[in-house]
């Protein structure tokens, strides 16, 4: 009897094939392939891959199962207990931190730890952290931020500003123009060329060409526009300078007005002096003395 090489061979690869995949392992494993599709089971692993155009599913101990279909990816771990889809769009959710991400330009992510949650559509951006209680949104330069530790609020547009601050509780916009509160100081400043103050030593500045006017605890006022105006609490000061100044004094009663004429009047001696085109004039309580000059003549009273 005769048996040819190819019989031969033929039988050896059905022994082969029949030992193997007729008869599993202890991995029980068994594989079928048609046009690409694959499906495989194990005992052990407990996993199922199916491949067709690209789209894969897994089942394992880890209970992992992913579906890619143009660019589409689902995931899904007992352990971590995570999520995934992209198309452009990513979704993760994970037990531990818990946190979700969605982006097509837009993210969104929540974690059970901080507890927060970003959203960035052309440039904007939400956050929520349960630890410090942060929120931003930027849009355009926008930016808003509230902290619970702090309690901060910023909000920027073309330049402008605003913060809030539980602690200091400071309020500030810029645009050209800054406003600042603080609860240890009271201090509040705008600045567009001009810019107030309030302290807790009660201080308002404003200016504006010049102009400035300040209050203090001294109660000090000042305008300057070429002109000038002074009060004190202590010396009781206002002076008026367009080459005119006026002085007040509570311990000397001193008003003096300079256009060429001076005036002064003096509790003390009580003194008035107006000069004009050479002409003077003294009242003096003590020694009464009165003296006009002109053309150089003199007049005196005793």
């Amino acid at each position: 009897m005769f048996f040819r090489t190819e019989d031969l061979n033929e039988s050896r690869v059905k022994e082969k094939f029949s030992s193997r995949y007729l008869h599993p392992t202890a991995g029980k494993q068994t594989v079928t392939s048609a046009e690409g599709k694959q499906a495989v089971t194990s005992a052990e692993g407990k996993q199922a891959v199916t491949s067709a155009e690209g789209k894969q599913a897994v089942t394992s101990a880890g209970k992992q199962a992913v579906t890619s279909a143009e660019g589409k990816q689902a995931v899904t771990s007992a352990e971590g207990k995570q999520a995934v889809t992209s198309a452009g769009k990513q979704a993760v959710t994970s037990a531990e931190g818990k946190q979700t991400v969605t982006s097509a330009g837009k993210q969104a992510v929540t974690s059970a730890a901080g507890k927060q949650a970003v959203t960035s559509a052309e440039g904007k951006q939400a956050v929520t952290s349960a630890a410090g209680k942060q929120t931003v949104t930027s849009a355009e330069g926008k930016q808003a931020v509230t902290s619970a530790a702090g309690k901060q609020a910023v909000t920027s547009a073309a330049g402008k500003q605003a913060v809030t601050s539980a602690a200091g509780k400071q309020t500030v916009t810029s645009a050209g123009k800054q406003a600042v509160t603080s609860a240890e100081g009271k201090q509040t400043v705008t600045s567009a060329g001009k810019q107030t103050v309030t302290s807790a030593g009660k201080q308002a500045v404003t200016s504006a060409e010049s102009k400035q006017t300040v209050t203090s605890a001294g109660k000090q006022a000042v305008t300057s526009a070429g002109k000038q105006a002074v009060t004190s609490a202590e010396g009781k000061q206002a002076v008026t300078s367009a080459g005119k100044q006026t002085v007040t004094s509570a311990e000397g009663k001193q008003a003096v007005t300079s256009a060429g004429k001076q005036a002064v009047t003096s509790a003390a001696g009580k003194q008035a002096v107006t000069p004009a085109a050479g002409k003077q004039a003294v009242t003096s309580a003590a020694g009464k003395q009165a003296v006009t000059s002109a053309a150089g003549c003199n007049v005196c009273s005793r």
